[in-house]
Order: C-alpha cells, then sequence, then structure tokens
C-alpha cells in the first residue's frame, strides 16, 4: 500500500499500491480507489472505522461486523426489528438501531463523511478484499 493520500470524503485516505477490486455475486468488479479511516460523532457512541474501502461505485456503505467488532471491543446482537451493540467487556448496550428492510442500517455521522447511511453486514471470509 503507498502512502499518498488521495480526495475523498474519508479521514486519512490513501492510494493502493495496486489495483484491487470488490467481487460481487455475479463476478462483477467494483474497483477500490483507496482506503481510509472514519469515526462516529455524537449523538452516536465513539466507534473508529478502521482500513476503509473506497470504492465511489458502491451505492450503500457496508460494514464487516468481525471487522467492526474487533476494532471497537464490541458485540452485535441481532434481532427481527433492530440490532442492538454493546460493550464486549461489561455488556452495556452503545446504540440501538432499527430495522424495517432487508438490512440492518445505522446512521453513523462522520466529520470526514457525507455518507451517513451505513448497514452492518455479515461477510465471509472467502470474500476477495480484506479490508471491507
Amino acid at each position: 500500500m503507498s502512502s499518498h493520500p488521495i480526495s475523498c470524503n474519508l479521514s486519512q485516505l490513501f492510494r493502493l499500491k495496486s489495483p484491487q477490486f470488490i467481487i460481487i455475486d455475479n463476478c462483477h468488479r467494483i474497483p477500490i480507489q483507496g482506503y481510509g479511516h472514519a469515526y462516529t460523532q455524537p449523538p452516536h457512541p465513539f466507534f473508529s472505522l478502521n482500513n476503509v474501502l473506497y470504492a465511489p461505485h458502491i451505492i450503500k456503505n457496508l460494514i464487516s461486523i468481525r471487522k467492526f467488532t474487533r476494532n471497537n471491543f464490541v458485540s452485535v446482537d441481532f434481532d427481527l426489528f433492530s440490532f442492538t451493540v454493546k460493550d464486549l467487556h461489561t455488556g452495556t448496550p452503545l446504540t440501538r438501531c432499527n430495522s424495517t428492510g432487508d438490512l440492518y442500517p445505522i446512521t453513523l455521522s462522520s466529520a470526514a463523511s457525507s455518507r451517513s447511511h451505513t448497514a452492518l453486514v455479515a461477510m465471509s471470509p472467502s470474500i476477495s478484499h480484506n479490508r471491507l
């Protein structure tokens, strides 16, 4: 990876050293233009989103639950209507978000991001990228 910053809505955004892609169901390749970091702002609890891929052709922001829980020392509980993010050590609920559709959306306000609608998704380890 290169440390040459590029322009986008994430803080500390950097170009990749070589071209990389996100491959979706129909083998369509979506180019990744870089990676960076983002942080939530109030009214939400502080969460860090490290090594976020910048792929401008993706319609929705997606968060890997595995990466999110590891980076923030939290657990995520899902039910039919919502999910709750809890402190891993104490079990204290940090935030709860309702869901009415197929995804579990969360609004994460970031000082560096204009995209506010994000969805938590379970990602398979076999996915062709490792920085979602």
